[in-house]
């Protein structure tokens, strides 16, 4: 813990954890990788979790480390959400993550691939809330629902697709 952190109460601490999410997703990792991933663009909510809301149109992930997680709008402007800083198929991603904030708030995104038989754990790490400043709480307290709805309905109904 740095200095910084020094003196903070476990109430802070809790505060800025990072937040965790799994759903069990039924198919194998490689497969839940790719609808993750490649497939984004089909499942991911923009009406509510995107920069754009009602005018985003897709977005997309550049498929390899130092590639960006990016939204397109109605008028083809392009916001970019992630820096990717992992890509390590079918196991893992790791995003340097910033929709909405200036690169220099960015948050870290772990996405984790367990494989269990037919099925896969998909595990969500997003932390470095401290980058946010005096609104690091808020926000926090938004993505822990918002991942919610992302991870364990949007995603989760696009693995039970045929």
């Amino acid at each position: 813990m740095s200095d910084s952190h020094a003196g903070h109460s476990t109430s802070v601490e809790d505060v800025l954890a990072p937040v965790r999410k799994t759903v069990d997703v039924e198919c194998p990792r490689e497969r839940a990788f790719e609808i993750f991933t490649a497939e984004v663009g089909s499942w991911w909510p923009l009406a509510t979790y995107s920069v754009g809301k009602e005018k985003a149109v897709s977005c997309a992930f550049e498929p390899h480390s130092g590639g960006q997680l990016y939204e397109v709008d109605e008028e083809g402007e392009r916001s970019v959400w992630a820096e990717v800083l992992t890509w390590d198929p079918p196991r893992r991603i790791e995003l340097n993550w910033h929709p909405m904030h200036g690169a220099d708030q960015a948050q870290n995104l772990q996405i984790l691939f367990h494989e269990q038989g037919a099925t896969t754990r998909v595990e969500l790490i997003h932390s470095r809330w401290e980058a946010l400043g005096e609104e690091a709480a808020k926000i926090r307290g938004n993505y822990d629902g918002g991942w919610n709805a992302v991870l364990n309905e949007s995603f989760a109904q696009a693995c039970r697709r045929p």
